[in-house]
């Protein structure tokens, strides 16, 4: 999950089952030590928080485009490289997300992601690495919210 409060309070409901020895797959070390292994543990990464708004924090599109005419007429050009005052852009959101990336891609189990639409947004454009779609098209992609989607990897390619 990210760091924030609301990814918090929605992870709090998924379930944490634990496995003893016989239920895994491949037992480790000998029957005679009990190996616990905690299913879905949970871990935070400052990495999966939403874009940071700066001075802008807090508020919604309309109440920045009523607060601010011509940054809101910026974002509408360009919504990927508009950064918010004293916060990140999408540009600068990509940029924060790729050691993350790098650290998913290093993982053979199953994976949830509790985060937020501009992190998700990114996430999902890059893992699906849909080439019909530019870049520039990112920022505008749908990511519904309360909903799961599922992304498969086989090692090379993702569903």
């Amino acid at each position: 999950t990210s760091s924030l409060q609301r990814t918090e309070q929605t992870a709090a409901y998924i379930p944490h089952p634990e496995l003893d020895e016989v239920e895994l797959e491949a037992p480790t070390n000998s029957m005679e030590e009990l190996i616990v292994w905690k299913q879905m543990r949970h871990r935070v990464y400052r990495n999966l928080d939403e874009i940071y708004a700066g001075t802008y924090d807090g508020m919604t599109e309309e109440e920045i485009a009523a607060a601010d005419k011509r940054f809101g007429e910026d974002r509408k050009v360009d919504k990927l490289a508009t950064r918010y005052p004293h916060g990140e852009s999408y540009l600068d959101l990509i940029t924060r997300l790729e050691p993350i990336i790098h650290e998913l891609l290093s993982y053979t189990e199953p994976l949830l992601i509790v985060s937020h639409q501009a992190t998700l947004r990114v996430l999902r454009t890059y893992l699906l690495r849909d080439r019909s779609r530019q870049r520039e098209k990112c920022p505008s992609s749908d990511i519904p919210q309360h909903t799961i989607m599922k992304i498969t990897w086989d090692g090379w390619n993702f569903e």
